[in-house]
């Protein structure tokens, strides 16, 4: 699905970033851009950067960047076109969305089967209040749990009768295919039988909503007492339904969870409906699944405090468990509540109200060093006990990327344990160690050995000495800023020219090269293509990429962090600028890129050398060999000796 060019520049015309910016953060001007918290992570002091002159933003704390869509994908969630037409909703623009013919198909199918969701969820809704079996059976099941009829019709929930396949022939009726009832898993077809039935016959039905208030799939509790089926049914994996992306009453409770900054995180459907009826709506539930880094990240985008309201029953402790390292790693600050024995966050919210499960949760919250020590079995005070409860704390810890912040946790483990901080820190560094090595096995894709190996470990970090994406990166930066900037070239570039735009004198002097970056060769391609063609360097190309990642890297590389404090214009000292001696950075870029250059093509040429010499290559050969070697070797010299260049090598 695409929208026309022409409304696209229509909507990025009208939209205006620090009006619809302001809806998520609180800025405040500062120089030529506008600061203020992060919406991603967790601060105090003010990261998050908007250039209005560019259209852009930039988030130092979490790295995130981009233009206007970037921000509405992030934060809301939404694809490309989705970002647009929240935007052409704000600003009063009629768009037509164009079948693109390659996703024509793909993008149709997936309609259709949203289209079949909101049919059986009507039939499902109707079922229970018009049926005699659902009125007696679901609607009982529901007010008998304490539910009101305004939350039931809120939440759209529903019940499909015991009939075989009471629900798979209306919709068949109501020319609805049975590939797409399959597709949904609305409807089975059991091995061998050519007829298709009802996957939730007999349940209470809780559709299950997407962010944007779609019904990708369903969640059916059974409400007889068979022993030898499952209690609670939910869709299969489809092309609109995937469990580990789905955070039930999300579509309900986002704004309650921004403005709070806080997200309860519980089990189950009714948890959710029962607290959002009684006036606690920033609750969510993963229904059944263990939690995702996607469902952390869509909750990172929301809220800073995650509250993890789980039962008091085994399950829900080793949930918290597996939970806590993911939401650690996004930052977010944890803290876990068990509810007493036999009670969950619905029945406990019914006999105590709403302020009574505030004041529990206000009581009992513990941090992920408090909780790990409450659910560690056996005696802690036992030497072989308290080690390996350390050693999971520091586990957890390592997970944190931010250093201050585990510093700050060592700190508060060592004095909770009663443990020695610099043995914590010890073991927070083995963590990250092991975890360094199974990341660069995973990317070198090695086996995991089951013995001990006689060669030395991976280390968690390698250096190679002929990456240049620094430099690469320092490159395009300046092109990106100051790419039509008239600059004095030397006779040996041009001799007809006394002055060159900086992108010119950069094309001549790289456009032979390709970039070791694969990723910043792809934006040099796109700058240089346009130089080569002698057409302006558009940033607005970039900025508005389909490509995410480049339209991050773009307003990342745009954004310029520190200003001159206003006072400075007081007082006669002429203060210097990032660039002010735009020559000297560029030929100093572009030199190191050269070097490293060079370093790569003179290993190449070596080992090309060893390489004949060992296969007894003919003497021509060899020759020829020497001397581009002694040619690299020349070139290498003469840039290592540059003056007020730092030697590498003689």
């Amino acid at each position: 699905m695409r929208i026309p060019e022409s409304k696209v520049a229509e909507i990025y015309q009208a939209a205006d970033i620090l009006e619809v910016i302001n809806d998520y953060v609180t800025l405040k001007k500062r120089g030529t851009n506008w600061i203020g918290l992060s919406p991603f992570k967790t601060e105090k002091t003010p990261s998050f950067t908007v250039n209005p002159a560019k259209g852009i933003f930039k988030d130092f704390s979490s790295g995130k960047g981009g233009n206007l869509i970037s921000f509405l994908m992030e934060v809301e969630g939404y694809t490309y076109v989705e970002a647009l037409q929240h935007l052409a909703r704000k600003y009063g623009i009629e768009i037509e969305v164009q079948d693109d013919p390659e996703f024509k198909d793909q993008e149709s199918r997936k309609q259709s089967l949203f289209v079949l969701n909101e049919f059986a969820t009507k039939y499902f809704s109707k079922q229970l209040w018009e049926n005699e079996e659902g009125k007696q059976l679901g609607l009982g099941y529901f007010l008998e749990r304490g539910l009101s009829e305004e939350i039931i019709r809120q939440f759209q929930l529903g019940y499909n009768p015991e009939q075989r396949d009471s629900f798979t022939q209306q919709a068949l009726e109501h020319q609805y295919s049975p590939e797409h009832l399959l597709q949904t898993g609305l409807s089975i077809q059991p091995e061998g039988s050519p007829r298709l039935m009802d996957r939730f016959r007999g349940r209470v039905i809780f559709p299950i909503h997407q962010p944007n208030g779609k019904i990708s799939g369903f969640g059916g509790r059974i409400l007889s007492s068979v022993s030898n089926i499952a209690k609670y049914v939910n869709s299969p994996e489809s092309e609109i339904y995937h469990k580990s992306e789905v955070l039930y009453g999300l579509y309900f409770a986002r704004e309650e969870i921004r403005q709070q900054s806080q997200v309860i995180l519980v089990e189950g459907y009714l948890d959710v409906i029962s607290l959002h009826q009684r006036g606690i709506k920033n609750v969510v539930s993963v229904s059944g699944t263990a939690l995702s880094e996607y469902q952390v990240k869509t909750l990172a985008r929301l809220a800073k405090k995650v509250v993890l309201l789980n039962d008091a029953d085994k399950a829900g402790i080793n949930a918290s468990l597996r939970a806590i390292d993911i939401l650690l790693e996004k930052e977010l600050d944890v803290k876990i509540v068990v509810l007493p024995e036999g009670e969950d966050p619905d029945s406990y919210v019914r006999n105590s109200g709403p302020d009574g499960l505030r004041e529990f949760i206000a009581a009992h919250s513990m941090d992920f060093v408090e909780f790990r020590k409450y659910s560690m079995p056996g005696n802690i005070q036992e030497p072989g006990t308290l080690a390996a409860l350390a050693d999971q704390i520091a586990g957890s810890i390592a997970r944190i990327s931010d250093p201050l912040l585990s510093q700050a946790w060592i700190q508060e483990a060592a004095r909770k344990l009663h443990f020695p901080e610099q043995t914590l820190i010890s073991a927070v560094n083995r963590h990250l160690i092991e975890a360094g090595k199974q990341a660069a096995k995973a990317a070198l894709k090695l086996p995991e050995s089951t013995e001990a190996s006689p060669v030395s470990p991976i280390p968690a970090y390698s250096y190679n000495p002929f990456d240049s994406s620094a430099q690469e990166k320092e490159l395009i930066r300046l092109l990106l800023n100051h790419g039509d900037k008239i600059m004095p070239v030397s006779d040996a570039i041009n001799a007809e020219l006394s002055k060159v735009t900086l992108s010119q004198y950069l094309f001549v002097e790289l456009n032979d090269f390709v970039f070791s970056n694969d990723f910043y060769e792809k934006i040099k391609k796109i700058l240089f293509d346009r130089i080569h063609h002698n057409l302006p360097l558009d940033l607005d190309l970039l900025l508005n990429h389909t490509d995410a990642e480049i339209s991050m890297t773009v307003a990342e590389l745009l954004v310029i962090r520190e200003e001159l404090s206003p006072q400075w214009s007081k007082i006669s000292y002429d203060v210097p600028t990032l660039d002010y001696k735009l020559v000297k950075s560029a030929e100093s870029a572009l030199h190191r890129y050269i070097c490293y250059h060079l370093d790569r093509l003179l290993t190449e040429v070596e080992q090309k050398l060893k390489t004949a010499v060992e296969e007894n290559a003919e003497e021509e050969k060899v020759n020829e060999i020497l001397r581009q070697y002694y040619r690299l070797k020349q070139l290498d010299r003469e840039h290592n000796l540059k003056p007020g260049t730092v030697i590498k090598r003689l």
